[in-house]
């Protein structure tokens, strides 16, 4: 199993399947071409804010609260889309309308018949008494019919086209009014906003954030810099805080009861989900140096991330992390 491990590290978790294991599997933790990072901290990745392009007043609103579980495709805001709704069956309606079409085909039909009937008598008349019963300027407005009738039917097919193009334009419009959700995640904001809200254009109605992949933000120290690159493999484990490691703010709190808790909190063995090893890749490393941070240059990969529960997962931004890069040289 160990060996299985070993060489799904080697090449990709991803191609093995891997995205967490045991921190006893993962012998490259301490190996030689380790590289420690001096901190780590866990960015958010995809995060959308929904918004509407048009104003309008909410009718539904999926979820409807903070935490609540979203899957990507599903319709999270609709407007009240009724005026929008019955435009689009009047524009179908015109789209699909053949009336005016037929009207002219049957007109067109009618005046070359005409035309062609009269020319055929002037032909017959012509070869047995040497005359035309009808005048050149007959037979002209008749040709005339024709065209007219021609320029009717060519009218009434663009129309008709025009008519599908209004239609496409009303639906346009008509998508406005929903929201769908691009990806899945978890709803972190409401933005005070609820069914029967009116909204303007541009408005925050939610917010998503999607777990399933994090970013890892390494600092690493500038003697290391030449032998990280992009795509190399990235471990991250969590870090339980612990008296006088990374706890500032939280061990020197006045509050005796909570300093207590931290205490005790800080000698109980690690759980399970403290032992798992999450496994990315690199994939930035800043051009340019961290600010007020002379001996570091940072990185960032991409690490997979595990629920625990709907809506809950062992890597979330500002956990206690730390990482190492396992170099290729």
């Amino acid at each position: 199993m160990k060996n299985r491990h070993v060489a799904c590290l080697t090449v990709s978790a991803v191609v093995c399947g891997l995205s967490f294991v045991a921190a006893d599997d993962i012998p490259k933790w301490d190996s030689e071409n380790a590289i420690p990072a001096k901190s780590t901290r866990i960015e958010i990745k995809d995060k959308v804010e929904i918004s509407v392009d048009i104003p309008g007043t909410i009718t539904t609103l999926k979820p409807n609260f903070r935490g609540g579980v979203v899957e990507a495709g599903q319709v999270v805001v609709e407007l009240d889309a009724n005026v929008a709704k019955a435009q689009e069956a009047e524009a179908e309606a015109k789209a699909q309308s053949t009336v005016l079409i037929d009207f002219a085909k049957h007109a067109l039909a009618n005046a070359e018949f005409e035309l062609d009937s009269k020319k055929r008598r002037n032909e017959s008349t012509r070869a047995s008494t040497g005359r035309d019963i009808y005048t050149p300027d007959e037979i002209r407005e008749l040709d005339l019919a024709v065209v007219k009738a021609k320029a009717e039917l060519s009218k009434s097919l663009e129309d008709q086209k025009l008519a599908q193009l209004a239609l496409k334009t009303k639906r346009a419009e008509l998508a406005q009014f929903t929201r769908v959700a691009n990806f899945g995640g978890i709803v972190t904001d409401l933005h005070t906003k609820s069914v029967g809200s009116a909204v303007r254009q541009g408005d925050p109605i939610m917010t998503i954030v999607n777990l399933d992949k994090v970013i890892a933000a390494l600092t690493i120290d500038p003697s290391y810099e030449d032998r990280v690159n992009v795509g190399d493999t990235v471990l991250v484990r969590r870090r339980r805080e612990s008296a006088g490691e990374g706890g500032g703010s939280l061990f020197q709190s006045q509050n005796s009861r909570r300093l207590g808790e931290a205490r005790l909190a800080s000698v109980q063995p690690p759980s399970k989900a403290d032992e798992e090893v999450f496994v990315g890749k690199v994939i930035f490393i800043r051009p340019v140096k961290i600010a007020d941070e002379e001996n570091s240059f940072e990185i960032e990969a991409e690490i997979q991330n595990r629920a625990d529960g709907p809506g809950k997962y062992l890597l979330r931004e500002g956990s206690f992390v730390e990482a190492v890069v396992l170099s290729e040289e």
